[in-house]
C-alpha cells in the first residue's frame, strides 16, 4: 500500500504540465503553467555576483520525463532552500519563466523557473526506505558485544560517526534540552533565544547563543567560517537549528554548530514571510494570549495600529548590513576615532556611506485588537513593511510631511509576527534609550491585510 498521499495528490494536480511543454513564448503571452519535479541537486548560496547585490541559490530539478530544469531563488527566498533536500518532490504552481541571458545564468537550456509574485510552492520531503528487522520472540542472552545463539536475533546498533560519537543526522526529530546527551552529533534544536553573545578571545568568528525551550536551556557555540551570516537574530526569536554536535566541558554540556558543515542549518522562524502570508502555517493569537505566554512560540497576531511614537517623530539609526543590529554613533565617535564600530560583530565598518552601513527605522507603535493594547517596537524589513516607505525615502520628505506621517497609518490592519525581546538588546550593555521595560515586544513580521 503506497502510504505517501501527499505525493499522490500534488502529482495528480500538476502532472497536467511537463517540463518539455513549457515555453519562453507561451508564457510571455499568458500562459500559465503547473509543473511537478525531483529535486536533483542544491546549489550553494551565491553573494558575490558581478550584476545583482542579492544572493542566489540554483536548485536542479527533473521531470518525470528526467528532462531537467534549473530553480532560481534571488533575495530573500534563497531560505527557502533550508526547507528542501535531494530526492524531494517540488510541485510549482504559476512559476515565473525567465530567460537564461535575464538570470546570467549558465547552461544549454533557453529559460529557468523562478519564484514569482504569483507562484506558489508545494514541497513533499523525500522518505528514507523503512527497514523491517526481524527479532526473535525469546531474546538470547547476550556476554559483552557478543550475540550468544544468534539463529534468528538481528542486533539493531545506533549509528555512530567517525569519531564513535552517536550521530542522529539521518533522523530529523527535534530534540528537546533536557535529553541531549555528551558525544551525540547531528541534534536537532527548536527554541527561543535568550541570550547572544561575540567570543573576541576565540580564533576566528565564534558566537555563543543561549537557546531555551521548554524543558531547560543550553549554550550553543556558533563557528562562522568568515563573518555572522545568520541575518538579524534577536532576543525572544525562535529558532531552528540543525546539525548540531555535543560536548561536555567543565561538567557542563554545551553544543557546537559549523557553518561549514553541509549539514548544519539555522532558520530564523520568527523572521519567515511564509508564516504571514500562509494561512495554513498559522494560529492566529489574541493579544492578551501570547502576552501570558511561557513556552518559545511563533506568535501571529491580528492587530491594528493605534498609534506610533511621535515623541522622535519617526526614528532612524544607522545599523550594520551584515546583522542588522544597530550601530552607536556617539560611542563609535568617541571609543574608535571616528570610525563607526559594530559592537555586536565587534568590527569596525567601512565608512558611513559604506556598504556595510544602512539607515533603517527604529519605531515604537502601540497595537490593539478587539480585546486589549500592546506596545511593541520594531525595525528593519518590517518597519518599512508598516510604514509602507523606505528609510532613504522617509528622510527626503518635506519636514512637515515627516510631522505628520505617522497619523495616516493609524487604524491600518496587519498580521504580525511578534517576539518577546524581554527589553533586551542583543549584547550586553547596548540597550537603547527607546527600549524600556514596557517595550518587550518586538515586531518581526508585518504583512498589510
Amino acid at each position: 500500500e503506497d502510504a505517501d498521499d501527499d505525493q499522490i495528490l500534488i502529482g495528480t494536480l500538476f502532472y497536467s504540465d511537463t517540463f518539455s511543454s513549457v515555453s519562453l513564448d507561451a508564457f510571455n503571452s499568458g500562459t500559465s503553467y503547473s509543473l511537478y519535479a525531483r529535486i536533483e541537486s542544491i546549489g550553494p548560496l551565491e553573494s558575490e555576483l558581478k550584476f545583482s547585490t542579492a544572493h542566489r541559490r540554483q536548485i536542479a530539478l527533473v521531470d518525470c520525463d528526467g528532462v531537467r530544469l534549473k530553480f532560481i531563488l534571488w533575495g530573500e527566498q534563497v531560505i527557502l532552500a533550508n526547507l528542501m533536500s535531494v530526492g524531494s518532490t517540488l510541485g510549482l504552481e504559476r512559476p515565473y519563466i525567465s530567460s537564461l541571458d535575464v538570470s546570467a545564468i549558465e547552461g544549454k537550456d533557453e529559460f529557468c523557473l523562478e519564484y514569482g509574485s504569483a507562484t506558489h510552492l508545494y514541497l513533499v520531503p523525500s522518505i528514507l526506505q523503512e527497514e523491517r528487522v526481524c527479532v526473535s520472540l525469546t531474546q538470547n542472552q547476550c556476554q559483552g558485544s557478543k550475540l550468544l545463539g544468534s539463529v534468528g536475533v538481528s542486533q539493531v546498533t545506533l549509528p555512530r560517526d567517525a569519531e564513535g560519537s552517536i550521530d542522529f543526522s539521518n533522523y530529523p526529530f527535534r530534540t528537546n534540552i533536557t535529553d541531549i546527551r555528551d558525544k551525540t552529533t547531528g541534534i536537532s534544536l527548536y527554541g527561543v533565544v535568550t541570550d547572544i553573545l561575540s567570543d573576541p578571545n576565540a580564533s576566528g568568528v565564534v558566537f555563543s547563543l543561549k537557546v531555551e525551550d521548554a524543558t531547560g536551556a543550553i549554550w550553543a557555540k556558533l563557528q562562522f567560517t568568515s563573518n555572522w551570516s545568520l541575518g538579524r537574530l534577536g532576543h525572544g526569536h525562535v529558532v531552528y537549528v540543525s546539525g548540531l554536535s555535543c560536548k561536555s566541558t567543565n561538567d557542563c554540556l554545551e553544543v557546537l554548530w559549523y557553518e561549514k558543515d553541509e549539514k548544519a542549518t539555522f532558520i530564523n522562524l520568527s523572521c519567515l514571510p511564509a508564516f504571514l502570508a500562509s494561512s495554513c502555517l498559522h494560529r492566529i493569537s489574541t493579544l492578551s494570549q501570547i502576552s501570558k505566554q511561557r513556552k518559545p512560540a511563533i506568535n501571529i497576531c491580528r492587530v491594528k495600529l493605534r498609534e506610533i511614537d511621535q515623541s522622535q517623530n519617526i526614528y532612524t539609526r544607522l545599523s550594520h548590513r551584515v546583522c542588522g543590529q544597530f550601530i552607536d554613533e556617539e560611542s563609535s565617535s568617541s571609543s574608535h576615532g571616528g570610525n563607526l564600530h559594530c559592537s555586536f560583530c565587534r568590527v569596525s565598518c567601512n565608512s558611513r556611506e559604506g556598504s556595510e552601513v544602512v539607515r533603517c527605522f527604529h519605531i515604537m507603535i502601540t497595537l490593539a485588537d478587539e480585546e486589549t493594547k500592546l506596545y511593541a517596537w520594531c525595525t528593519g524589513q518590517s518597519a518599512s513593511a508598516i510604514l509602507h516607505i523606505s528609510p532613504d525615502e522617509f528622510c527626503e520628505l518635506p519636514e512637515d510631511d515627516r510631522l505628520i506621517y505617522p497619523s495616516s497609518l493609524e487604524n491600518e490592519w496587519f498580521l504580525m509576527t511578534l517576539a518577546n525581546s524581554g527589553s533586551r538588546n542583543l549584547g550586553s550593555g547596548h540597550r537603547s534609550s527607546h527600549e524600556t521595560e514596557a517595550t518587550c515586544w518586538e515586531i518581526t513580521r508585518a504583512l498589510k491585510i
